[in-house]
């Protein structure tokens, strides 16, 4: 018996997909590459972004499915796109549930009238308890929470996962200390990751710097990074902590989304631009080197060209290398579809895309050239169909290593850079 995981979206979401592979691989299923040939087929959706869930009704097109194929669908779904998509699932659960996928797939769906299993209503974070069956070995993506309180207007997450639950200090370094040898890289999840408060009464882990420290220092000899923390809860002494250990990531991705006050408003992001800029330039005093990459929506209703400018300045001030950019979506049931039209089209926010792109490849390699003639620690990753080898330095940038050897994949190497450019650096090991 076979099993298929389909993931969309974030790194939560492949989390989770190596929680789900970890309950079908204890039940004797293996693993597959290919819709056809498995028994299982489990998609994890994502419904903060239209694009992601325009994918999901298309994923069985013109596949040839076994005639018994049990269907499931998780993750970030909305109420509205999973009715939607009812007719292409057996069963429809919510992430924080995945341990009764074992009872749910005992009955066969073609036996089973009540096919689709619809309640999404996100309890605690005892899934995240599962061991998770790692999708490489050299890295390992360790949520500490589930959900979110902060309520941006655009954002699906708070009725997709739930309100923010905090999983224990004692459950995630339990996690921790099991990993595997060969993991050389770890990073800690959550929607708000360093609004963290343990729930443990008698740790003396309190709060996300805490932890963060703790696992620093029961790792030394391993990366830890960290997604995503929201501006405010970027405080001094987390910065402190950040700066205090060598094996803590200086890459330090902190979301933006607008640098105008007026969209951060109507987002209901609880801070303006100068706010974001004084924490970036606290950052950046406790901590020169450090990466900042950020989140971006283009074309929030409203947004004018002023608008995107004032975004564009708090880049250039911020010096950010890197920005994940998403074109504006109305997601249902969220305060933004409710009380905004999406009046800026699709042609504009492409075209502004198209310009901050071009911005921050300039920003990044100014940053990039800095590494010229000089040699850089390196953990390998992957090697791409031309046969070069990619990996990714401590603080994010990624190096091409043109000499390298499949033994290096999940190793760390030195590489002596020899081209510096745009989206990335070159070099020979």
């Amino acid at each position: 018996m076979n099993y298929y995981i389909k993931y969309y979206g974030c790194d939560m979401n492949r989390s989770d997909a190596e929680r789900v592979s970890s309950i079908l691989e204890s039940l004797k299923y293996k693993k597959t590459s290919t819709m056809e040939s498995a028994d299982v087929i489990v998609v994890i959706a994502c419904s903060v972004r239209q694009g992601a869930v325009d994918r999901v009704y298309g994923i069985f097109r013109k596949k040839k499915l076994k005639k018994n194929v049990i269907k499931i669908l998780t993750g970030c779904v909305l109420k509205e796109d999973a009715q939607k998509q009812q007719k292409l699932f057996d069963i429809i659960i919510d992430i924080t549930k995945i341990k009764s996928i074992p009872k749910l797939i005992s009955i066969p769906p073609w036996r089973n009238k009540q096919k689709t299993i619809y309640n999404y209503k996100p309890e605690n974070v005892n899934y995240l308890d599962i061991k998770p069956n790692h999708s490489n070995n050299f890295s390992a993506l360790v949520p500490i929470s589930n959900g979110c309180n902060q309520f941006c207007s655009y954002c699906a997450v708070p009725y997709t996962r739930g309100i923010e639950k905090n999983r224990s200090a004692y459950s995630i370094l339990k996690e921790i200390k099991k990993l595997p040898k060969s993991v050389k890289q770890i990073t800690l999840l959550g929607q708000t990751v360093n609004s963290y408060i343990s729930p443990d009464n008698t740790s003396d882990i309190k709060d996300f710097g805490d932890l963060l420290e703790k696992v620093a220092i029961l790792k030394p000899n391993i990366w830890i990074n960290f997604l995503s923390p929201y501006p405010t809860k970027f405080d001094d002494e987390l910065i402190k902590i950040i700066a205090k250990y060598d094996n803590i990531s200086h890459h330090i991705h902190i979301p933006l989304q607008s640098g105008s006050d007026k969209i951060l408003k109507m987002m209901n992001r609880k801070y303006s631009s100068s706010q974001f800029l004084d924490i970036v330039e606290k950052i950046y005093e406790t901590i020169p080197d450090a990466n900042i990459t950020t989140d971006i929506i283009i074309g929030f209703p409203k947004e004018t060209e002023y608008d995107f400018k004032e975004t564009l300045n708090v880049l250039k001030k911020t010096k950010t290398t890197l920005v994940y950019s998403g074109l504006y979506s109305p997601r249902f049931e969220t305060l933004a579809y409710k009380m905004y039209n999406d009046n800026v089209s699709q042609k504009t926010k492409r075209k502004r895309d198209e310009i901050m792109t071009k911005f921050i490849g300039k920003q990044s390699l100014m940053r990039n050239k800095k590494y010229q003639d000089k040699i850089v620690k390196v953990l390998i990753t992957n090697k791409n169909k031309k046969g070069e080898y990619l990996g990714k330095m401590q603080t994010y940038e990624t190096v091409k290593i043109f000499n390298g050897h499949d033994k290096y994949i999940g190793q760390f190497v030195n590489v002596l850079i020899d081209k510096c450019l745009e989206w990335g650096l070159e070099g020979l090991e």
